[in-house]
């Protein structure tokens, strides 16, 4: 019987002791638990401390280097095309941003950025079980606008968050004291316009026949119904009671007029001066390229010119014509020739409706290029030689010598004073009758042994000795000129001018400096404050 009272004795003993090394166990753990708790919520507290600090640190070194980079310059350059500081990693600009409401705000304003939580660079490796952010608020304390610069206090909370379910594991906010230096520039856009000044036209277009040297007449048919006029001499031939000058024309001349032959007008010598203008063959190589191409004064801007500029009659022109010119490196034009054949179908496609211009609106397209035709600049590269019908309205431009053969007629009869043919060379009637309706203009000399008829004006610049000598038979009856681009000197010019458009204000940041031990500083270790969760909340 006592044996086995032992045995149970000890079975109770056992499960004593198991059962206090039991509570032992339960007890160490229960301790153990929140320790550690406390330990990963304090890292996690200082890690959000960590990611505020962090974050002042950019948003200081962001406004401090505000816009100084290539792409956001921080000054408004007109002629850039990169846009002007649009962000700065936390702040917003442009019409209603952070920038502005920053740089405009008073005493007390509150910036609470648009752009909202940010996540720190770097951030935590991948594998752990955490990210971080920061966000930024900013409040004025003040604005000083003599001198553009802003006291301003810095609110910014570090959160840490688990990764897998996006929990908040702690928050810290700090508080830092600076001071912002901020620009604002005003522009206005400059609205350009471009408008088209005509030439003023010479006054040797008044006349029925000029010459920069002498007039011969010679023969007995030879005839001139308006004013003439000679910076040399003017020899109205040895036929006695032969008429040189009708309709009550007058024959002046700067030198002195010889000759029987009778001037129906006045005569006067020595005359006053009447200069010969020079052919400015670039501006009217601009203008024919102009016309090409579709620019001013073809540009549908320019009263009393056609506008080109759509691209289906431009098609229809250079089809006739030749394409546009390419500017060499001297400014000048290089025109490719237009051909006569060319330019003679042309007009009369164009007239007519026909060739290539009926792809072209009757109404928007056409009717424009037929009522200003007499705007057209053409130009050819001489010699060239007329041979039949020419007929043509505008300016035709010769780069060269012209030769007029017999039994041609050049210009329009129906409309006299709309064709000017201006040749930078000589120009010769050969053999043959011919009729001419429009201005006749050459740097060189006029002869000729043929028969021929002008209704318009002739404008011949000669040489030292000789001008205009003509062997066969003409009449010449003035017939006032109307063609727009008559200043042969300066047959017009664009003029640009500026209207004050849209004014626009950028706003810049210009420094930034934190608060150190000695004050604002941009080299000062900057001084910061631990603020509660509710104070940055509180921020609106």
């Amino acid at each position: 019987m006592k044996y086995k009272k032992r045995n149970g004795f000890a079975l109770i003993y056992t499960v004593l002791i198991g059962a206090l090394v039991l509570i032992s166990i339960v007890g160490l753990t229960i301790r153990v638990i929140p320790e550690n708790a406390i330990t990963k919520a304090r890292t996690h507290s200082q890690r959000a401390l960590s990611v505020a600090e962090a974050g002042a640190s950019q948003v200081l070194f962001d406004l401090r280097n505000f816009g100084t980079d290539e792409e956001h310059p921080n000054e408004f350059d007109p002629d850039s095309t990169a846009p002007l500081a649009t962000s700065i990693h936390y702040l917003t600009s442009g019409d209603s941003g952070d920038i502005i409401y920053l740089i405009n705000a008073s005493s007390g304003g509150i910036i609470n950025p648009s752009n909202g939580e940010f996540i720190t660079n770097p951030s935590p490796p991948s594998d752990e079980s955490f990210e971080t952010s920061y966000q930024a608020k900013i409040k004025v304390i003040s604005n000083d606008t003599t001198n553009k610069i802003l006291d301003v206090d810095l609110y910014t909370l570090g959160t840490v968050t688990d990764r897998a379910n996006g929990n908040v594991l702690a928050r810290n906010a700090i508080k830092t004291s600076f001071q912002v230096g901020y620009d604002i520039q005003e522009h206005t856009e400059q609205i350009e316009t471009k408008t088209w000044v005509p030439g003023t036209p010479s006054a040797i277009f008044d006349y029925a026949l000029y010459s920069g040297s002498d007039i011969k007449f010679n023969g007995s048919a030879q005839t001139v119904t308006g004013d003439i006029h000679a910076v040399g001499t003017i020899d109205l031939g040895n036929a006695k009671n032969q008429v040189r000058v009708d309709g009550g024309g007058d024959a002046e001349a700067e030198k002195n007029i010889i000759g029987n032959g009778i001037v129906t007008g006045a005569t006067t010598f020595p005359a006053s001066a009447v200069p010969f203008p020079k052919i400015d063959i670039d501006a009217y190589k601009n203008l024919a390229d102009a016309f090409r191409s579709g620019t001013i004064p073809y540009d549908g801007l320019t009263p009393n010119f056609p506008n080109t500029s759509n691209p289906i009659v431009l098609s229809v022109i250079q089809s006739y014509l030749g394409g546009p010119g390419t500017v060499n490196p001297d400014g000048t034009i290089n025109l490719t020739s237009s051909t006569l054949s060319g330019i003679n179908a042309f007009y009369h496609d164009l007239m007519s409706g026909t060739g290539a211009f009926v792809t072209l609106n009757p109404i928007t397209q056409l009717a424009p290029l037929q009522t200003f035709a007499k705007s057209i600049v053409y130009y050819v590269e001489g010699p060239v030689h007329i041979n039949g019908q020419f007929e043509c309205i505008g300016t035709l431009v010769v780069d060269g010598d012209l030769v007029i053969n017999g039994n041609s007629q050049v210009g329009d009869p129906n409309d006299p004073g709309a064709a000017a043919i201006l040749v930078k060379g000589d120009i010769d009637m050969a053999n043959g009758t011919a009729d001419l309706y429009g201005l006749f203009y050459s740097t060189g000399i006029l002869t000729g042994r043929g028969t021929f008829y002008c209704e318009g004006s002739i404008a011949i610049k000669g040489s030292v000795d000789l001008g205009i000598d003509l062997s066969g038979n003409y009449t010449v009856e003035y017939h006032e000129i109307t063609n727009p681009n008559l200043s042969v000197s300066t047959p017009g010019h664009e003029d640009i001018t500026y209207t004050p458009g849209e004014t626009t204000y950028y706003y810049l940041i210009t420094s930034a400096a934190g608060y150190g031990s000695a004050g604002a500083d941009v080299n000062a270790t900057y001084l910061w404050e631990e603020v509660s969760f509710d104070d940055f909340e509180g921020l609106h």
